[in-house]
């Protein structure tokens, strides 16, 4: 019998298939479990430009074909003890087993774990619509404009660069190449550290819609021109501080990559760039969001990705041996992914309880990743880290604080 062919993918998916994230969706009224499966096995079966049909692997950006008896799997499991609180859930699905992808329903909820190497959100939702039966995966005007795009961050490049390659090489310059010192370096998992124990946990915090609507006004009044993602970056890195969680004053924000594609192009693999800012005390959330807005307007996010890409291929090979590695700096990571539902509504049952929690294993033993979403009419913050590194209660009253320290930054009482 032929093999299947191995399925070439980005140097940055190998690199991403080292971290794991996992979701969770609800109160909803969901399908059968039959129908459930079904749906899960029709986009495994629409082949690689689903991605759920791929093996991901570290070592190689040549994937194969998973075998059937590993493909993606719907657990039908009971509804956790206290179902009050969805985030046991995260644990529950990470624990059924180690598939690339592992899908869980419990009562009204939907737990995904999967492997970022495959993707990220925009995979998870298309997967939810899929399952919620929004999206027909049988159907090949799903995967038109995923297919036409082999190669993104080329597409993205281009599109961006290719009138202004001055620009590229500067952003490339300021960014440049640093060869890793024999001696001083070792390859570690993403967020394990040898010097300490491997202890995920996790954190959230929800905001209703009275809640939003009254910072949104506050926020208008207080900060025009400051997006909701920068007042709540430099909001939950003043809370950490409040609560006695050491971070630098150097913060990690995702940037989507795919709004410098050409129209028409996309693609379900990773495609984020993970842009540092210092944060300015003085100048507050407005001096991020023109820190921001200046990273997005010159392209950086590209070059970002360019410069990974380099990096990754480049060191991909390279195990070197000696000290261990010292531990990088606690630093905040938000990463916000907007508002859910984009292809139609999801089947809540009770939409003012609209619940999605999204934990993203953390970048560095001793980082904080925060995931913020909107779904329905709430907005639901997801702390990963370490409690190795990080005391459980300090980043709980963290995210307690944060409504107050919003409050504070806007100027109300």
């Amino acid at each position: 019998m032929a093999q299947t062919p191995r399925v070439p993918v980005a140097t940055l998916d190998a690199a991403h298939s080292r971290r794991r994230s996992t979701i969770v969706v609800g109160p909803l009224a969901l399908p059968a479990p039959d129908l459930l499966a079904a749906r899960l096995d029709a986009m495994t079966a629409a082949g690689p430009v689903a991605r759920l049909c791929l093996v991901p692997s570290p070592a190689s950006t040549r994937w194969g074909h998973v075998d059937p008896a590993d493909a993606p799997r719907l657990h039908s499991i009971a509804t956790p003890s206290g179902s009050a609180d969805p985030a046991e859930l995260l644990h529950t699905v990470r624990t059924l087993d180690d598939r690339a992808v592992t899908v869980a329903a419990a009562g009204q909820w939907l737990a995904i774990d999967f492997s970022h190497g495959l993707g990220e959100i925009p995979l998870i939702h298309t997967l939810l619509d899929v399952l919620f039966g929004l999206t027909d995966p049988g159907d090949a005007a799903t995967w038109h404009r995923y297919a036409r795009t082999p190669h993104p961050l080329r597409s993205a490049a281009m599109k961006t660069f290719a009138l202004h390659p001055v620009r590229v090489a500067k952003l490339l310059a300021a960014d440049r190449l640093r060869p890793v010192k024999a001696g001083t370096a070792r390859r570690t998992d993403p967020g394990r550290d040898p010097g300490s124990a491997y202890s995920p946990t996790t954190r959230v915090l929800g905001l209703t819609a009275a809640q939003l609507g009254e910072m949104r006004a506050r926020r208008d009044a207080a900060l025009p021109g400051v997006s909701m993602v920068a007042l709540f970056t430099y909001a939950l890195h003043q809370a950490f501080d409040r609560a006695g969680v050491s971070v630098t004053d150097t913060v990690k924000i995702p940037f989507d990559v795919r709004r410098y594609l050409p129209s028409g192009k996309d693609t379900l693999g990773s495609f984020s760039a993970g842009l540092d800012f210092t944060l300015d005390r003085a100048g507050g959330p407005a001096a991020l969001q023109r820190a921001m807005t200046r990273a997005a307007r010159t392209g950086r996010p590209v070059a970002n990705l360019l410069v990974g890409t380099a990096k990754a291929r480049r060191y991909k090979d390279r195990d070197v041996i000696g000290s261990p590695t010292v531990a990088p700096p606690p630093q905040l990571l938000h990463s916000n992914l907007g508002w859910a539902q984009r292809n139609g509504a999801w089947p809540f049952t009770d939409r003012r309880r609209a619940c999605m929690l999204v934990a993203s294993d953390p970048a560095t033993p001793r980082g904080l990743t925060v995931t913020s979403v909107g779904v329905a009419e709430n907005l639901w913050f997801t702390v990963e880290f370490h409690r190795s590194a990080h005391d459980p209660d300090a980043v709980a009253e963290a995210l307690i604080l944060l409504p107050q320290t919003v409050a504070d930054l806007t100027g109300a009482d």
